[in-house]
């Protein structure tokens, strides 16, 4: 019988933890490359790898110099900055979005994002979400394109 009440202790325990925010995120973090399948792009090393159907596609370092300086220009001022108060201030191609609240679930790699499309529309959207070596790992897929995805890796640049 002990044992019995240990393991649903232990049961208890997890799936309470399992289900509470992880604040590991707190801070800001901005992107440092982007891997969309055809294309790995990082920023901080200057560099891009195509797959071999783009590397085909694109045999001209000039045109892969284009595309990269293209990329750059998109994420050069993305950012996402977590806050205690799991508010959430996102800069993405140039627009800023303030009312969003995030909930990340480390055990399950997994990142809540609620946001308010217009007053009293909620929509809630779960991403894939790593921590790995002090970098961010968020995987994206489009609804309309579900065999997508879109990796984003950020760098905390600030603790809070």
């Amino acid at each position: 019988m002990k044992s019995f009440f240990v393991l649903f202790i232990w049961i208890l325990l997890s799936n309470t933890a399992a289900g509470q925010c992880d604040n590991s995120l707190i801070g800001k973090w901005k992107v440092i490359a982007v891997n969309n399948g055809a294309t790995y792009i990082n920023f901080k090393t200057d560099s891009i790898h195509f797959s071999s159907a783009m590397d085909f596609t694109y045999r001209r370092d000039s045109l892969k110099q284009v595309i990269l300086a293209f990329q750059k220009d998109m994420y050069k001022d993305a950012l996402l900055h977590f806050k205690n108060d799991s508010s959430l201030h996102a800069r993405m191609l140039g627009e800023d979005t303030d009312n969003i609240r995030y909930c990340f679930q480390k055990l399950t790699n997994q990142i809540q994002i609620i946001s308010e499309e217009s007053p009293g529309k909620k929509i809630v959207t779960k991403r894939t979400a790593a921590i790995k070596n002090g970098l961010l790992y968020m995987s994206i897929s489009p609804p309309e394109m579900k065999d997508y995805v879109f990796e984003i890796i950020f760098e905390k640049i600030a603790a809070q």
